[in-house]
């Protein structure tokens, strides 16, 4: 196949225009968040952010920086609704990926060579067919378009688009960072895989001494308590100015084994206020993407913190 999509110069640009060559990118990047029907498109000049809720407490934010794209023009106009730099819509978070695998080139179990990413080993696919895209809109109201090309064949799906959800802020960054460690995500992966899930709450216990790094349940089976040592060969980076214990809902935090099927490494932070922001480094084709899911903690009530 040429390096070029075949139909790209036959869209008309709008104010957003990209074109992929292997859609499976953005395909492992939109399935780490798809708990969530829907889902927040946010277009910049930087790249794509796609986001998504649950109950006020939780959300996904999978980010596709502008060089992951072999192209991508952003034209925003003035008068857009939304600010003069984002355009923001809704879109149907499943039908959008289904419609990108509609050739079936982007199935996990096409996962194939280990490739070394900063000493760290990851599964990267290897096809033998690769499916290229071109994403076009062309402003508020308007469809998502995908023109997809395989091996010569040509596919148009016309997705349409909603009023964005209103989105609650998290601000994290505005309080100071307590705790920060990087570890290695197959041992996240591993440990919430096999957490009681009777249990209705997981608890993070970070501290500047032992245990240092601990998760623990209390379900009707028991209790499990896990602990990862100040060890460099476990706990890549470990940052912690206090000893805090704050809880949050296993379900919600469950959403992050979806990135972690993904990811080579995760970064776990917690403000002074209790918040968690967990970031999963995915490797992409070219480059590194990520993928973040921030938590609140079970005493913290949002919408009143919204309020004031």
């Amino acid at each position: 196949m040429s390096n070029d999509v075949p139909v790209q110069s036959s869209y008309p640009a709008g104010v957003f225009r990209s074109r992929l060559q292997n859609v499976r990118s953005l395909v492992v990047l939109l399935r780490a968040i798809q708990f969530k029907e829907r889902a927040v498109c946010t277009i910049t000049p930087n790249g794509l952010k796609f986001s998504v809720e649950e109950s006020r407490c939780v959300q996904a934010h999978a980010y596709l920086q502008s060089s992951l794209f072999q192209e991508y023009q952003f034209d925003a106009p003035i008068s857009s609704i939304n600010s003069q730099e984002n355009i923001v819509f809704g879109v149907q978070l499943n039908t959008l990926i289904e419609c990108l695998n509609i050739f079936g080139t982007a199935n996990l179990n096409q996962l194939g060579n280990t490739v070394t990413t900063n000493g760290t080993a990851s599964t990267m696919p290897v096809f033998k067919s690769q499916t290229a895209l071109v994403m076009s809109y062309e402003g508020y109201g308007a469809n998502l378009v995908l023109t997809l090309e395989d091996n010569g064949v040509i596919t148009v799906c016309k997705l349409s688009t909603f009023e964005p959800e209103n989105l609650l802020s998290f601000n994290f960054q505005e309080y100071s960072i307590t705790q920060k460690i990087i570890m290695k995500s197959e041992w996240l992966r591993d440990a919430l895989s096999e957490l009681d899930i009777s249990s209705e709450k997981i608890t993070f216990l970070i501290s500047p001494q032992p245990p240092y790094f601990r998760m623990s349940t209390i379900g009707i089976s028991g209790s499990t308590e896990m602990d990862y040592p100040r060890d460099t060969d476990v706990l890549e980076s470990f940052y912690c100015t206090e000893t805090m214990s704050n809880s949050y809902k296993l379900s919600q935090v469950q959403h992050a084994l979806k990135a972690l099927v993904y990811s080579s490494k995760t970064s776990i932070r917690t403000n002074e206020k209790g918040f968690l922001a967990m970031q999963f480094m995915i490797p992409a084709e070219t480059e590194i993407s990520f993928v973040e899911l921030l938590c609140s903690p079970l005493e913290i009530d949002l919408n009143e913190q919204e309020a004031q």
